[in-house]
């Protein structure tokens, strides 16, 4: 563990593929990891979500690919409950509010600007759908002039 907290000085990278998929035991176990971990930059992928952890205290600006990215969103409070995020550049803001397991969680939103702002007292993971790349190799193959062999 400590080489570990060595390591995540804010300075490494790492992208999960899978890390939203499967079991949900293990998927909860990923998204601990977000929280062990803050200053390791962190991505976690399946083929139609990603997620990744907003550290509380700082304002955050997602910038959104709206060709891979939507078009729901969701922010969830990790660790403890938030009693003040506020956003902009989603379709229902949030302006000083309270979320918490057992209340409010902000699922099903919609990003409504390519800049997203988060700012909270608290922890918050990411959510975003994705344009699923097996949805787009299907739209291609049958929007192609091809013939099966």
């Amino acid at each position: 563990m400590g080489n570990i907290h060595e390591v995540g000085n804010g300075h490494m990278k790492l992208l999960v593929l899978g890390g939203l998929s499967g079991r949900l035991d293990h998927v909860f176990a990923n998204v601990n990891t977000l929280y062990l971990f803050p200053k390791v930059q962190m991505v976690l992928l399946n083929d139609e979500n990603m997620a990744f952890l907003l550290p509380r205290g700082y304002k955050h600006e997602i910038r959104i690919d709206s060709s891979l990215e939507g078009p729901h969103c969701g922010l969830i409070p990790l660790g403890e409950p938030s009693s003040c995020t506020t956003t902009t550049g989603l379709k229902w803001n949030l302006t000083n509010s309270s979320m918490k397991f057992g209340g409010l969680i902000s699922t099903s939103n919609r990003p409504v600007a390519d800049h997203i702002t988060v700012q909270s007292d608290t922890d918050l993971i990411w959510t975003v759908t994705l344009h699923s790349l097996q949805s787009r190799l299907k739209e291609q193959m049958s929007s192609a002039d091809w013939t099966p062999i």
